[in-house]
């Protein structure tokens, strides 16, 4: 009789204990599931191997956002932009110029280049005023002319610097001097860099056409393949 007796209480135990594990199971799963929520934030984690998960930028924009703030060269309503990511500092942007322009001429009337300002402050601490500059010209109408003057000095920006350009493009020294120190352009540059981060853009030079990206210094041909092919999308 004791031995019928103990063989409910040893079945009870056990059931007890398999739902204790299984709930214990559960709990570590949220746990951790909560902990990669709060560790990464807008970051995913990438497997990549037994042991060992790297952790990298996710995208959270999916294009470029139009703003008519921003410097346009060409027909502004041509059907194709070219949204160009750079620092003025950066070796590379400068060397794209050249097929940009031949992009520009060759496309007359079907594309235009919208320029974002991506100074990347942090590997060329000397950029931003450079950018400042620029976007100051741009309220006296010679953002393209300043620029041009930029790329072919890279290792000379300051604010005396700027002046000087200001001064050969014969801008009015007294409205550029202030626009320096102006919040407003710092802002638009900082939009422009928050926007890049958002799409998670690797570095300048970076384009947009429409929605397909070129990285870095692509050659006429990747442009005009990309550019055919957003116009014959678009008949």
């Amino acid at each position: 009789m004791k031995n019928n007796e103990k063989t409910p209480n040893y079945v009870a135990f056990v059931c007890m204990v398999f739902i204790l594990i299984i709930l214990l199971i559960i709990i570590i799963a949220v746990f951790r599931s909560s902990n990669t929520k709060n560790l990464t934030g807008s970051q995913t984690q990438v497997k990549i191997e037994p042991g060992i998960v790297s952790t990298v930028k996710e995208q959270t924009l999916s294009a470029p956002k139009s703003d008519t703030k921003s410097p346009t060269l060409g027909d502004a309503k041509a059907p194709i932009s070219i949204f160009e990511y750079s620092s003025f500092s950066c070796r590379s942007s400068r060397e794209i110029q050249s097929t940009l322009q031949a992009i520009i001429k060759s496309y007359s009337g079907k594309v235009k280049l919208i320029w974002k300002d991506l100074p990347l402050r942090e590997e060329y601490p000397n950029s931003l005023i450079a950018h400042i500059g620029a976007r100051c010209a741009q309220n006296q109408g010679k953002f393209w002319e300043y620029a041009n003057l930029l790329w072919q000095d890279q290792n000379n920006f300051s604010t005396s610097s700027a002046m000087t350009l200001a001064k050969k493009l014969k801008l009015d020294t007294n409205l550029f001097s202030t626009c320096l120190e102006s919040p407003e352009i710092k802002t638009l540059i900082a939009n422009d860099e928050q926007e890049a981060n958002e799409l998670a853009i690797p570095g300048t030079p970076h384009f947009y056409i429409n929605n397909q990206e070129i990285s870095g210094v692509g050659s006429i041909d990747d442009f005009k393949k990309l550019i055919d092919a957003e116009l014959n999308r678009k008949k």
